[in-house]
């Protein structure tokens, strides 16, 4: 039991820097999204 809290527990944390890592990633892509749409626009 205390083996499988602890993988849970590990996994948790791989899942919050992954989410993490995600959130950074849709804001670059998001600026890059608006920037191609400003540039089609103009």
């Amino acid at each position: 039991m205390q083996k499988e809290l602890h993988f849970l527990r590990k996994k948790d944390i791989f899942v919050i820097e992954s989410l993490e890592r995600l959130g950074r990633n849709y804001d670059e892509i998001f600026y890059i999204v608006q920037q191609v749409l400003l540039q089609s626009f103009k």
